[in-house]
């Protein structure tokens, strides 16, 4: 007898498709049937786990100064009914495939209650979680501080409602509506009873009382093969450890932060790695600070000093399975909630605004650099990631809560 067909959804930019493909390749591995629904762009990388692959959605453009309202309903709506059709195709065929798919992914979440299959929710970062007692920051202040009544008993619910009445709400309840699912007014996340994996450790993100119950915290991703870049080992075998800065794979405005970034180094007197596929390599290159396109973020920290980047949460989990040093200059998204939790627990810095003195930078910096207790916390840091097992606790809750 054939085993169950998995199907994995996602959608966006490099890391929200890589925490998916070590469940893809063990899942494959099993004997399963899988395939992948994501970007077209990330096609490649998705059959190289053994998985098959439907486009859902074009190549995800770059964030910067993007409309993300008209993004929305142009790419990630058609994503829905496209994810939502395959499903459908599938069920129609006789098969009850199980769905396992990123937060947000309103395709198969929708496909699970039409068709009532088995299916878990992934959620990447801790602020994809609602929560009133711990809300992704700035709110956390408020929800914390001297204010914090004022907040319990009129911004948290207010929220609520604008989130319920507002245009993106609006717009995923047509497409409930328009697939037979049920439209939902207010999120009350405690009466949510998918499985829900949260990729992340306990210690990073502590659950809170209404979360909803069946969630789980199962580590960070669990560390990939490594694919090593014989340029850059020659590098850092002539020049020592580099700092390492990358604004992340969304990002296509880069050229403030690649000054940025050979300036610090040039005031460190320290080498230099920059990494982003939208630098103009041939105008930046210099003997100790080189550009590339992409590199191995896990084998490159490794081989680092400290990690400057934007605060995406795969980028922040890879400096602290390295045990390095990380600062923080976040923009959008979970990036400033992943920034503070990072300051809170004493794994990194957190500059705010781009703008402030390269004398801030390079302060910040040496400090780090220099803090031999950080250190000792960010080697007991990477030591807990390395037992965490991320994708063997995730297939197991998955298993028995699809009893396979």
């Amino acid at each position: 007898m054939n085993k169950k067909e998995i199907i994995i959804c996602t959608l966006g930019t490099h890391g929200d498709i890589l925490p998916f493909l070590p469940f893809a390749k063990a899942w494959v591995t099993q004997g399963y049937n899988v395939t992948i629904l994501s970007n077209i762009g990330w096609k490649k990388i998705a059959t190289e786990t053994g998985a098959s692959f439907h486009s859902i959605a074009p190549d995800d453009p770059p964030q910067s100064n993007r409309d993300n309202f008209r993004f929305f309903l142009e790419n990630i709506m058609p994503s829905y009914r496209a994810s939502f059709d395959f499903i459908a195709r599938r069920v129609a065929t006789g098969e009850r495939p199980i769905l396992f798919y990123r937060n947000n992914m309103l395709g198969p979440e929708c496909a699970a209650e039409v068709f009532d299959l088995p299916n878990a929710k992934v959620v990447l970062q801790p602020s994809g979680i609602q929560s009133k007692h711990r809300p992704p920051w700035p709110w956390t202040l408020l929800a914390s501080g001297r204010w914090r009544w004022l907040y319990n008993a009129v911004i948290f619910p207010l929220l609520m409602v604008i989130g319920a009445i507002g245009r993106y709400r609006r717009a995923t309840n047509r497409f409930r509506k328009e697939v037979g699912a049920k439209p939902i007014p207010f999120k009350n996340t405690r009466l949510d009873d998918t499985l829900t994996l949260l990729l992340c450790p306990q210690w990073y993100a502590s659950p809170q009382p209404d979360w909803p119950p069946n969630t789980h915290c199962i580590g960070f991703p669990d560390k990939q093969n490594e694919v090593e870049d014989t340029t850059l080992r020659d590098f850092i075998a002539q020049y020592g450890k580099p700092i390492v800065f990358t604004p992340g794979t969304g990002v296509s405005d880069v050229s403030g932060f690649l000054n940025l970034a050979r300036s610090i180094c040039g005031a460190l007197n320290l080498p230099g790695i920059f990494l982003s596929r939208h630098a103009h390599l041939q105008s930046v290159e210099s003997g100790t600070f080189i550009v590339r396109k992409y590199a191995d973020l896990g084998w490159l920290a490794r081989r680092s000093r400290l990690l400057v980047h934007h605060g995406g949460i795969g980028t922040t989990s890879e400096a602290l399975r390295a045990g390095i040093p990380q600062v923080i200059l976040p923009d959008k998204f979970d990036q400033p909630d992943n920034a503070m939790r990072i300051a809170g627990l004493g794994l990194g810095g957190v500059i705010m605004n781009i703008e402030i003195g390269n004398q801030h930078w390079t302060k910040l910096i040496e400090k780090l650099l220099s803090d031999d207790r950080l250190h000792d916390r960010l080697n007991k840091v990477a030591n807990a990631i390395a037992q965490d097992r991320c994708v063997e606790r995730g297939l197991n809750l998955v298993a028995a809560r699809a009893g396979i």
